[in-house]
């Protein structure tokens, strides 16, 4: 399956006032490179092949290596920015609604509440094996940072799919010293 992954980088390089159509290629192209080094170590983990050179499959949606500088369309990365940024907690929401239908199946009770008497019936029962237990873990991974396949979203400056409040709030004010890059990821 093939999902479209946003990656918040830091522009490696500084962009000047008025740069050519050239330089900003140089400069997407460096960055590119180093939203791929940080997701390197994910492969196996978040996707088996991505794309390289741009977008992929969504190479019409975001032209120039897939990349949307922050000094190039600062409005257009703002907007991408708040619109990517939460899509690991969106997933996670989805998953628990699935997990909700498949505990309720079983007769438990909802909300879910973690407690010791959940952990023992969690331990002597297969419930959350299978898809439901999917579910629930990959969930927790969701919400904690952990990149996999389906967060599509991560911060490289804070190594996590969460990108922090301070991460958050420089990038928002000073969208010409970040860029989002658009990764086709395969899993």
């Amino acid at each position: 399956m093939h999902a479209l992954h946003c990656l918040l980088v830091e522009v490696p390089v500084k962009i000047s006032p008025g740069a050519s159509a050239g330089e900003l290629d140089r400069v997407k192209k460096e960055t590119r490179a180093v939203a791929l080094n940080a997701m390197n170590r994910y492969r196996g983990i978040a996707f088996d092949w991505c794309s390289r050179d741009d977008a992929g499959r969504w190479k019409d949606d975001f032209p120039g290596r897939g990349v949307v500088l922050g000094a190039e369309e600062p409005e257009r990365f703002r907007e991408l920015l708040n619109e990517y940024k939460d899509a690991p907690l969106r997933a996670a929401e989805a998953l628990l609604w699935d997990l909700k239908i498949e505990v309720w199946a079983e007769d438990w009770k909802w909300p879910l509440v973690m407690d010791a008497v959940t952990l023992e019936r969690i331990w002597k029962t297969d419930v959350l094996d299978g898809y439901a237990g999917w579910c629930l873990k990959t969930a927790l991974k969701l919400v904690t940072g952990d990149y996999i396949f389906d967060a599509r979203f991560f911060s490289v400056p804070d190594d996590s799919t969460k990108v922090g409040r301070e991460t958050l709030e420089k990038a928002l004010a000073n969208p010409e010293r970040y860029a989002l890059v658009f990764v086709d990821c395969h899993f």
